[in-house]
């Protein structure tokens, strides 16, 4: 619209005319008529192309051509991106709105850039890209990309378009739980490790270490699966695989097994080592330590793995060891209980698959004192039904009188040589039941005695 006369101006080279307009002209559209003359002032050849680099240039028809060129040095609008995510299997797919505003001379097409490299150029009608991730990986990982449209003349925003994307390696294997040797019962819960993304597992279960026939399968979105109706003594094979989210498969496991066992074990022996068997009684003196020897085996194709040891109803100690078919062993138990009183001590076999025995029981009768004499139970009820034992140390002693506290002769015992006990039913020497309280037990030409109380 303002012509600029560039007569008598002599340009060696069009950069100088570069220059001259860079530093001169804005943004717009302008024209140019070409007139130019040499340097011996010689009209130059109506029709020369004035060429601008970078810039777009339409000649006008004529013998006196008219130019327009375009200084545009604003980039389009920045695009709306709708997707910017992974999909399926290894690939990062964006979606983003195409129509994209330039108040210059128009969008020419869209540049996708990936860490700061260009790894696409896309036409201007383009409104999705997708890209596949080829390289291996063992954790996740963070893309960062940029998706911007540009003019012709590459003008482009740095500083749009930004997308920070992450990417899921696939899982090559799970890792299923390894299976104890047993399992009880008729049924069997498998696990393994989940994969870092969503996933629907596979599970499948036989009889064959290969997998020939495939006895069930199970389908879950857990990380566990339950199989039942499972038969005794039967030695299964388990593996499990998956589809992740991006419908990506992970292989097979490593195959794990377990056999069932149905079969509970059984005590076969159960010996006091260190207990003296008296009157039908075991005894024990002094320490609490008792020395227990067994001998215990599991049916079929099952192994013993440990001994419970129960004291009045109550479990106080479990033994294990390497599970054997059948055992036999040894080892020192320390009582729980107070001297005085009857103790029961119980044991039970456990099977590698938690399978339990019946109880094999003794029943002990400890003095916590290494004494001449006591006497048990105490106290002592004559109705009862049982009668009180007055154990002596030494199996010589024939005589043991019972006096109460006033010095009162009540009954006088009497034993075999050789017996540790005398027996005493809580009557005097007339047949009566005494009375409630406190009496003496002595020995006969000792001044050993024992204290006894009456409770009925």
């Amino acid at each position: 619209e303002n012509w600029q006369d560039f007569d008598n101006q002599d340009f060696d080279s069009l950069e100088t005319v570069r220059s001259l307009f860079n530093e001169n002209l804005s943004d717009g559209k302008y024209y140019f008529y070409l007139s130019g003359v040499d340097n011996a002032h010689a009209p130059a050849s109506r029709g020369t192309v004035l060429i601008v680099k970078g810039n777009k240039y339409i000649p006008k028809q004529s013998d006196n051509p008219e130019l327009f060129i375009f200084i545009d040095t604003t980039p389009p609008d920045t695009l709306t991106i709708t997707t910017a995510a992974q999909t399926r299997g290894n690939r990062i797919e964006f979606q983003w709105n195409n129509h994209v505003k330039d108040a210059g001379i128009g969008v020419e097409g869209v540049h996708v850039y990936k860490e700061n490299t260009l790894v696409a150029t896309l036409p201007a009608a383009a409104n999705s890209f997708r890209d596949t991730i080829t390289a291996s990986y063992s954790s996740v990982q963070s893309f960062h990309y940029q998706i911007v449209p540009f003019d012709s003349l590459k003008n482009e925003n740095a500083n749009a378009g930004k997308r920070t994307v992450l990417f899921y390696p696939a899982v090559n294997r799970i890792i299923i739980h390894e299976e104890p040797e047993f399992t009880s019962g008729s049924s069997n819960t498998i696990g393994w490790s989940p994969i870092y993304l969503k996933a629907t597992y596979t599970v499948q279960c036989s009889d064959d270490s290969t997998f020939a026939k495939v006895l069930q399968e199970k389908t879950t979105s857990d990380t566990s699966a339950v199989f039942e109706s499972l038969q005794d003594n039967v030695l299964y094979f388990y593996r499990v695989k998956a589809v992740d989210q991006f419908d990506r498969e992970v292989g097979w496991s490593r195959v794990t097994s377990s056999r069932q066992d149905m079969s509970d074990p059984i005590i076969r022996s159960f010996v006091l080592g260190n207990a003296k068997l008296v009157n039908g009684k075991n005894w024990i003196y002094g320490s609490s330590d008792i020395n227990i020897q067994v001998k215990a085996a599991d049916q079929k194709s099952g192994k013993v793995a440990g001994i419970l040891i129960y004291e009045n109803a109550i479990l106080q100690d479990t033994l294990t060891f390497l599970p054997e078919h059948q055992i036999e062993t040894s080892f020192s138990y320390r009582l729980k209980s107070t001297a005085h009183t009857a103790i029961e001590v119980c044991l039970k076999a456990l099977d590698a698959a938690g399978n339990v025995s019946g109880s094999s029981c003794k029943t002990i009768y400890w003095e916590r004192l290494n004494e001449k004499i006591v006497a048990f139970p105490n106290p002592f009820n004559p109705y009862s039904g049982k009668l009180a034992v007055i154990r002596v140390k030494d199996p010589e002693v024939k005589e043991v009188r019972i006096y109460d506290y006033f010095g009162n002769l009540v009954r006088t015992l009497h034993k075999e040589a050789s017996k540790y006990d005398f027996l005493w039913d809580g009557r005097n020497g007339k047949g009566k039941v005494v009375a409630n309280g406190g009496y003496l037990c002595v020995i006969q030409g000792s001044k050993a005695f024992y204290k006894i109380a009456v409770l009925k």
